[in-house]
């Protein structure tokens, strides 16, 4: 056989990449890339079949394609193309719910009725008041004096640590311990107004005393005393607690008395917080006075102590008045 030398010329020349090969048969058609002498395998004789181990010559089985007839185009190396690679399906997470932060504090005001409340009574601060409406909060501000808790839902800002003057017109002027001239010892300040005349409170504070149902007694003592030891103890009366203390002194406590008066306001009792301003009581003339008027006394004594009266603990109110 001719044609094992061809062959292995023609191997040689693809091998080499030197292009067409020299010295081929003549007769023999020139493959075509691809065809009979492909680059990945060994090709057979032209036009025959290039089946390994057949008549064209027998190549071992290196992994090299075998070569079909000329001019078709030689089979991979026996595999199969690459597969593409697996992808793993990525899980697809559920949208995160957006982070909102931590949730507001219930509103102060919501289980709370209608009205005014201090911030104590709220936890919020202190000196803060509150208006609650429909278990809201409608408005809130600070109080410059602090706040005043009276009754429920009635709150109020304290007032300036200050003394209001009760109404009516002046008679008679504080006259007792330093200022006692002797003959006429006087522990407050009365002041003349008509009967049932409203009585305001003169600062805030806590009701602490209160005395009614006496009456007029005027004239039952003998000679020139116009009145008995009786008469001129019994009579009716208010007893305020100052919110802030002594205005002129924070480190006493401070007490406001109105004598003689007729009746107390609706409502006023023994422990209720008062507002400067609202009215505890009205005019009267109970006990030992000729007229309708208001004795107005004020006492300062040390924190905790009991006030007394008549006594050199009371002061002129005229020192504590609002400017």
């Amino acid at each position: 056989m001719q044609r094992v030398p061809q062959v292995v010329g023609l191997f040689l020349c693809v091998f080499t990449l030197l292009g067409a090969c020299a010295g081929a048969d003549d007769g023999a058609p020139e493959a075509e890339s691809g065809g009979a002498a492909g680059v990945a395998g060994a090709a057979g004789a032209a036009g025959e079949p290039g089946a390994s181990g057949g008549e064209g010559g027998a190549w071992p089985d290196s992994g090299w394609a075998t070569g079909g007839a000329a001019g078709e185009p030689a089979d991979d190396a026996g595999t199969e193309p690459d597969a593409e690679p697996e992808v793993a399906d990525a899980a697809v997470d559920a949208p995160a719910e957006a982070d909102s932060g931590p949730e507001p504090p219930p509103d102060p005001c919501a289980s709370k009725a209608d009205g005014a409340y201090c911030g104590t009574a709220l936890g919020v601060a202190a000196s803060s008041l509150v208006t609650c409406a429909a278990g809201e909060t409608a408005s809130k501000k600070t109080c410059a004096n602090g706040c005043l808790a009276t009754s429920i839902g009635s709150d109020a800002c304290k007032s300036a640590c200050c003394l209001a003057k009760p109404p009516g017109s002046f008679v008679r002027g504080f006259n007792a311990c330093s200022a006692y001239s002797g003959g006429n010892e006087h522990y407050g300040i009365d002041y003349s107004s008509p009967l049932g005349t409203k009585i305001p409170a003169g600062m805030d504070g806590t009701v602490v005393k209160v005395v009614t149902g006496y009456g007029n007694c005027w004239g039952s003592g003998s000679g020139s005393i116009a009145c008995s030891s009786t008469c001129m103890s019994h009579y009716n009366l208010i007893r305020i607690k100052s919110a802030c203390g002594d205005p002129d002194n924070p480190k006493k406590d401070s007490y406001i008395e109105y004598a003689h008066v007729q009746k107390l306001a609706t409502g006023i009792k023994v422990g209720s917080v008062v507002k400067k301003g609202q009215t505890i009581a009205y005019v009267g003339k109970s006990g030992c006075a000729s007229g309708p008027h208001i004795h107005f006394e004020t006492m300062s004594v040390a924190k905790g102590a009991t006030p007394t009266v008549h006594t050199c603990a009371s002061v002129n109110p005229t020192t504590r008045y609002c400017p």
